[in-house]
């Protein structure tokens, strides 16, 4: 009976892998569509969630109970406290930092504030999603959650919901910190660079650190996602060495484009087994250099609300076709 069910339940996993990776698809090509990139994106994110729950059909309440213990158990872990007390320090720190003019002072704050809340959110992502699901298997109190009326399925989505939880209330208490101390210092930073004649807006710049900060939320969610599914077929040490080497491929991401696309007839240099390689990477790894608006922010260039909101819902679809496949692995794993 338990095989039949479980059988069941893998193949309905295995159908909407495969409507959400159609979808996903589709929706990534319309993110590229000038002028109707927000809209249509926003639809093809609602049609996603419709084919998730038409084929899927979770007990929302199981996800429910599953994500609210994932995340009243995670915030006790000494590891997240340690790095939620060290992003803090960092970030008052980042106040202190003496330069030779107001508006290098003014990068220099801005950089190392959201610079400390993107590494410890980054650690905080990478380690608990390795270890949410490793925990529970070593510790065979799978087999008594499972024991309950709550699937398999129900059980990887509520995992990594309360995984997201958990991450982003930790970012919030950062980006907390970091917008007291950014509004106790930068007014005055801002109101020194405009006297000796530098066009810098107090206004602009905070939006621009709320766009940052909303960004780093996504990118961690993707992260945790990426932790998470690789955790369903191996062990948490595996995940998390798997987790960073994605993170930091994905920082290459336009070095990868560029070697994909390198077609100078007079250099020979480029062997076409690396221009491959490079497309596949370019093609399959998330692309988490485009969640750093850091340069953007400290060369004031424009940082649109339409971008953020490609770059969020290129994470969230992502994010969901890795969770699809996480229940397709987990469905499958014998204990």
């Amino acid at each position: 009976m338990e095989t039949k069910r479980s059988s069941g339940v893998a193949a309905r996993s295995l159908a909407i892998v495969l409507g959400l990776v159609a979808i996903g698809l589709v929706a990534l090509a319309v993110l590229n569509v000038g002028g109707l990139r927000l809209p249509l994106g926003a639809l093809a994110l609602v049609l996603l969630g419709l084919a998730a729950v038409l084929l899927l059909q979770p007990n929302l309440r199981a996800i429910l109970r599953v994500a609210g213990a994932t995340f009243f158990e995670a915030r006790r872990r000494r590891f997240m406290n340690v790095v939620l007390i060290f992003a803090v320090i960092l970030i008052g720190l980042s106040s202190f930092f003496a330069t030779l003019s107001p508006s290098a002072e003014l990068n220099m704050l801005l950089d190392v504030g959201l610079g400390s809340i993107r590494l410890c959110g980054m650690l905080i992502a990478v380690f608990l999603g390795s270890r949410l699901i490793a925990d529970e298997v070593d510790k065979k109190t799978v087999d008594v959650i499972l024991a309950k009326p709550v699937r398999r399925s129900e059980f990887v989505i509520g995992k990594f919901l309360g995984a997201w939880i958990t991450v982003a209330s930790f970012l919030v208490v950062m980006g907390v910190a970091f917008f007291v101390v950014f509004h106790l210092k930068a007014p005055q930073l801002v109101a020194k660079a405009q006297a000796v004649g530098l066009s810098l807006s107090l206004q602009e710049t905070s939006a621009n650190v709320l766009k940052a900060t909303l960004l780093i939320l996504f990118e961690m969610m993707l992260l945790s996602s990426i932790a998470i599914t690789v955790s369903t077929v191996a062990s948490w040490i595996f995940s998390a060495v798997l987790s960073l080497t994605m993170y930091f491929a994905g920082q290459l991401a336009s070095y990868f484009h560029h070697m994909a696309t390198f077609n100078d007839p007079h250099v020979q240099i480029v062997n076409p087994v690396l221009k491959t390689f490079s497309w596949v990477m370019y093609r399959l790894i998330p692309h988490f250099e485009h969640f750093d608006i850091r340069e953007k922010i400290l060369t004031h260039d424009p940082v649109y609300w339409e971008m953020v909101g490609m770059t969020a819902g290129h994470g969230v679809l992502y994010s969901l076709v890795l969770v699809a496949l996480a229940c397709v692995f987990f469905s499958y794993r014998e204990f």
